[in-house]
């Protein structure tokens, strides 16, 4: 939405560049700050811009003032359950359709940075909302057989049998709510999945054992998060399958024997 005002407004811009503020019609804001969703990436939206609200939060307390969310209109489902879990309604939000908005104050908070501290944070701010029946204690499959951009595991059907012995059941989160997906993690003790944006919901699980499939192309994320929340972090690597303009993206054929062989060795400790 940002980029889109930035393309279609460009003289509104450069006037206000140049001249300062100009007259603009419509939707006024005293004190505000944008939460930018730049796509429909989970991870990015609660990494890079829920942990803002901290920082925001901070701001209202010192000085006193009420700062308005500026949420892009067409944002993701989760977008919104997220700020309702953390306690924002309808009137703390303006929802932006990307036309000229002024804003008297605009509130720039530090990128954030994922540290014990500010998981901690979230995960209290989350949990303490959602209300979670205690079930069995078993780990979860985040899948991404349905997912868009690739990185499905080729040959499930083994795998899916694998997971049937050991108990381990699959989960998708794209059918779930936000409560639900947090729930399930709550009452996990493993995770274990393909590297993609479903794993973020391990920074609301306690003690885990994380293992995390990648298809040779390695990215650290999920470990950082791991780490800083003091799971217990694995690693296995399949073999990259398939086209797709990223070699991120590509799908994987996964070893049976040695996911059975992390699988005994993590259940057996």
């Amino acid at each position: 939405m940002l980029n889109s005002a930035i393309t279609h407004r460009p003289r509104t811009l450069w006037s206000a560049l140049r001249h300062g503020p100009v007259a603009i019609d419509g939707q006024h804001v005293s004190v505000g700050t944008v939460l930018y969703h730049h796509n429909e990436n989970y991870y990015h939206w609660i990494i890079e811009q829920l942990l803002k609200l901290r920082a925001i939060e901070h701001y209202e307390n010192q000085t006193g003032d009420e700062v308005t969310l500026i949420v892009d209109s067409d944002a993701p489902t989760f977008v919104f359950e997220f700020l309702d879990i953390c306690g924002y309604d309808e009137s703390d939000l303006l929802l932006w359709d990307g036309e000229p908005l002024r804003v008297e104050r605009l509130i720039l908070p530090s990128h954030p940075e994922p540290t014990p501290g500010t998981l901690s944070w979230l995960e209290d701010r989350v949990t303490t909302a959602v209300s979670c029946p205690r079930s069995d204690s078993d780990w979860l499959y985040i899948s991404r057989q349905q997912a868009k951009r690739g990185r499905r595991i080729q040959n499930y059907s083994e795998i899916k049998e694998l997971f049937e012995q050991y108990n381990i059941r699959p989960l998708s989160p794209e059918k779930l709510t936000l409560k639900e997906e947090i729930c399930a993690v709550r009452n996990a003790t493993g995770i274990i999945g393909p590297h993609g944006a479903g794993l973020t919901s391990i920074i609301f699980g306690d003690q885990l054992d994380v293992v995390e499939i990648f298809n040779r192309v390695i990215k650290a994320p999920y470990y950082t998060l791991s780490y800083l929340k003091g799971h217990n972090y694995q690693a296995l690597s399949g073999e990259p399958v398939g086209d797709a303009r990223r070699e991120l993206n590509k799908n994987m054929i996964v070893d049976t024997q040695q996911l059975e062989q992390i699988l005994q060795h993590t259940l057996d400790r």
